[in-house]
């Protein structure tokens, strides 16, 4: 019996100490714009976003796009996969450097067309897209069933 608990305390600190190397590492956006209204070309990686708002949130219930800037360093990038982890109360389609990589439910121009999608989604990065540098994530956002008041709140206040 003594060996089996020798196993188990050993079996516990190899655990221990492999998590200890798994710590969580986050990329925060350098830039937050905001603009209502819905052009598929604000997609676009090299879109120019000035005139966008800068903002923590919105009370307008439509369609509107949030760009994100988004800086990878080559520490960030080395022999991990990359993901992103977005958190919503509205339903949305995902661009990442312009291309289209996921939704979250249906984005409607009206409550009866959105169809309302999960609270948080996660995606995985193919590594082709996880390279160091500026890359830009754009979310294109119905919000038809947020209750009143913003639905859109960026919790790092760019």
């Amino acid at each position: 019996m003594t060996r089996l608990k020798g196993l188990i305390s050993w079996f516990n600190l190899v655990g221990l100490l492999a998590l200890a190397g798994c710590q969580q590492d986050w990329a925060r956006p350098e830039r937050i714009r905001l603009k209502l209204g819905d052009q598929p070309a604000w997609a676009a990686l090299n879109w120019n976003g000035q005139g966008w708002e800068a903002t923590n949130g919105t009370s307008h219930q439509q369609i509107f796009w949030l760009r994100f800037r988004i800086r990878l360093d080559a520490a960030g990038t080395a022999h991990k996969p990359l993901g992103l982890k977005i958190i919503s109360l509205g339903s949305f389609e995902a661009f990442w450097d312009g291309r289209l990589i996921g939704h979250n439910g249906q984005v409607g121009r009206t409550k009866a067309l959105e169809r309302p999608g999960h609270h948080a989604t996660c995606w995985l990065l193919p590594d082709s897209d996880a390279k160091p540098g500026l890359h830009v994530l754009a979310l294109s956002v119905s919000n038809f069933y947020a209750r009143t008041g913003y639905s859109f709140y960026n919790r790092s206040g760019n």
